[in-house]
């Protein structure tokens, strides 16, 4: 398929992806994939291809994940949409596994920060930081939560620790 060599938002290309891999494992992977893809190819020759549902019942599991962030987690994937539809090709998903399985730690963050990102943006905004500090309902967290007062001063502090926007 044309264009499956050229770096998406995991940063990899299939071709760089692929090297990361023996070759049983690459085979192991797509044979996942193929598993458990859901939407038929799009044209005769094309792989099938990974819809929201499935990626939130064969590639999250069981664990209760909102729809937004799972949403979100494809999208940082590399997913798009197609017919109103948010689907992950094999080729994006072969990428992504590239990165989260055999990435170094930079590109394991830049995919986190593809995930976390609102925007195109080259920085996390407060608003994005008050979006991951609401997805992260744990208790350690609501105990930072009431050190601080909020999230939003959780963000401020987050911000300034990390030499960004003043808060404001």
């Amino acid at each position: 398929t044309m264009g499956q060599g050229v770096p998406t938002r995991s940063g990899l290309s299939l071709e760089e992806a692929h090297a990361r891999f023996k070759p049983r494992e690459w085979r192991q992977l797509a044979a996942v994939f193929d598993r458990i893809a859901d939407v038929p190819p799009s044209k005769p020759g094309n792989s099938p291809r990974l819809s929201l549902r499935a990626f939130r019942s064969e590639v999250i599991g069981p664990y209760f994940v909102p729809s937004y962030v799972a949403f979100r987690l494809m999208e940082g994937l590399g997913a798009v949409k197609e017919q109103n539809r948010l689907i992950i090709t094999k080729a994006a998903f072969l990428r992504a596994m590239g990165v989260l399985l055999k990435g170094s730690r930079e590109e394991k963050l830049g995919l986190a920060f593809a995930v976390y990102s609102e925007s195109s943006a080259s920085s996390l905004s407060r608003e994005d930081i008050l979006g991951v500090l609401k997805l992260m309902q744990t208790s350690s967290l609501r105990s930072i939560i009431h050190r601080h007062g909020s999230r939003v001063r959780v963000a401020d502090a987050m911000l300034k620790a990390a030499g960004g926007a003043n808060g404001a």
